[in-house]
């Protein structure tokens, strides 16, 4: 798909079940859709052009579109399950001072992921590397400057055969330097892109 919108306020998106996950703005002659995007079954693409400037001879276009089966697995998180409510981190150093707080150490957290692709390749090993990652997140974005890793698992319970589940069930440790603050909990499966052949 491509643009020549003359402002980078008019830009042309694509979205996947009514939810945007790609755009382009300003002039983008060849833009390649890269890497490509997974359309589940009974899905439906739609490319819109907004136009958010008042210009003359701007012009958006989508060429060369091709749906090609889907031979790899895909990794996709299904379930992430916490314990929700305020969490003390602060701990007094001396015990019985008047500010001493009962601090939590952990959270104690979920993660399912489902491969709904197809079966992983012989010969590239089971699942140990395709990584687990948890972060909290002062909005809902991953990867950020506002995000505070939590940590990174590489040992669950589950394989990559298609439709199996990988699950990750254990504490996290969460340390006292955490600013104070209400935050979004986010999981990412694959978090070193490893398994760089999944969709």
């Amino acid at each position: 798909m491509g643009i020549d919108g003359e402002s980078d306020l008019n830009k042309l998106s694509l979205f996947l079940n009514g939810v945007e996950i790609r755009s382009i703005s300003g002039v983008e002659p060849l833009a390649t859709i890269d890497p490509a995007v997974l359309v589940p079954d009974n899905s439906i693409l739609t490319w819109v052009y907004s136009k958010n400037a008042d210009t003359t001879g701007d012009v958006a276009y989508v060429d060369n579109v091709e749906l090609t089966p889907n031979t790899l697995p895909d990794l996709v998180l299904t379930n992430i399950d916490y314990t929700p409510g305020t969490y003390v981190l602060d701990v007094a150093a001396i015990i019985g001072a008047p500010e001493q707080k009962l601090g939590t150490s952990t959270l104690d957290i979920t993660v399912e992921a489902e491969n709904q692709g197809e079966d992983l390749p012989l010969g590239v090993g089971v699942f140990t590397s395709a990584d687990l990652e948890v972060r909290l997140s002062t909005d809902r974005e991953y990867g950020n400057g506002d995000d505070i890793v939590l940590g990174s698992f590489s040992q669950v319970e589950g394989g990559l055969d298609s439709g199996e589940l990988l699950r990750y069930i254990g504490g996290i440790q969460l340390g006292d330097t955490i600013p104070e603050g209400d935050y979004y909990l986010i999981a990412k499966i694959d978090s070193n892109e490893r398994l760089d052949f999944l969709v």
